[in-house]
């Protein structure tokens, strides 16, 4: 299923119909990201974590102001997690230790974009629609004073995601195509557990710049 989904927005992206003007591009950036725990895990102090996206996308030009873009993106999400050194109950010492939860993706934002009919060479640009995920793996690295180990667990996690995507941008036109720039909020609507345990949720921001020529 997950295949077929894939084919299917490739068939798209790069099928030009005939009422829009369609521009294709390259894109990547820093995605800083957290996992929201709802009720497990108290007590750890919970941080972002950088990792890195990359992608193509189509643009679908209706008007000179209003466009589609579908996009297909690499992008890692996670987060990291951890305690300082503490004594607990019976005067048993835990030195501080700390994970790091990476889950790399594939994802399909479906975006409204209106570019800001300003009489600008950078173009303001205002975007927001829904992004469907397709979990590609997992993997969870545990380090303290004496060890450190990295696992696979994508197991504990479900194989998708859904959510929406906020965001501002710039163009700037170097012929024959426009330098892009953007920066996103991505709230994630579904429960990623794939186990009985506490909801967790995805939502980060993205930074991103990229490169169009028109077809």
């Amino acid at each position: 299923m997950k295949y077929k989904i894939i084919i299917i927005a490739l068939m798209f992206l790069f099928t030009i119909p005939s009422f829009c003007q369609i521009s294709i591009g390259v894109k990547g950036g820093v995605t800083l990201s957290k996992l929201k725990f709802k009720s497990d895990l108290q007590g750890y102090d919970f941080k972002n974590l950088v990792g890195f996206n990359a992608g193509i996308f189509a643009d679908y030009n209706f008007t000179k102001e209003y466009s589609i873009v579908l996009e297909i993106v690499y992008n890692q999400r996670g987060t990291k997690y951890g305690t300082g050194d503490k004594y607990l109950t019976g005067g048993y010492f835990e030195p501080a230790h700390e994970f790091i939860q990476t889950l790399n993706y594939l994802d399909l934002p479906l975006l409204f974009k209106y570019t800001i009919p300003l009489d600008w060479k950078i173009k303001p640009i205002v975007m927001i629609g829904p992004q469907y995920s397709f979990l590609l793996n997992a993997k969870i690295e545990y380090s303290d004073i004496v060890s450190n180990r990295k696992n696979d667990n994508s197991s504990d996690f479900k194989n998708n995601d859904f959510g929406l995507i906020f965001g501002l941008g710039a163009k700037y036109d170097i012929k024959p195509g426009s330098i892009l720039f953007s920066a996103r909020y991505y709230k994630g609507l579904n429960n990623l557990n794939a186990d009985s345990g506490s909801d967790i949720k995805a939502y980060g921001f993205q930074i991103n710049a990229g490169y169009t020529i028109p077809l």
